[in-house]
């Protein structure tokens, strides 16, 4: 899980993953993200099984439909495609 928080409320319209030229096996393939003003109640703003492989150094963008602003974001990781192992470069909201 990855767990982010801000100072302020903030509107989520997508978000992005990076892969690097070494460990795109390594990605996950399933996972949920969720938002959250008090850090007690969870809303699932996007949720994703069994996403294709990722190529070597892709970035894959990701949207959101929810439109209601949030100060603490979660991502639950839920399947990857090495069982042992989640390597993520780069994860970008917007």
């Amino acid at each position: 899980m990855v767990k982010i928080e801000y100072l302020y409320t903030r509107k989520i319209s997508s978000y992005s993953f990076q892969t690097r030229d070494e460990a795109n096996g390594r990605m996950p393939r399933s996972w949920t993200v969720l938002g959250s003003i008090d850090g007690q109640k969870w809303v699932q703003l996007d949720r994703r099984t069994n996403v294709r492989k990722w190529d070597r150094g892709e970035t894959r963008l990701f949207g959101i439909a929810n439109k209601e602003e949030y100060s603490q974001l979660r991502i639950v990781f839920t399947e990857g495609f090495d069982v042992t192992v989640l390597r993520i470069y780069n994860i970008h909201f917007e």
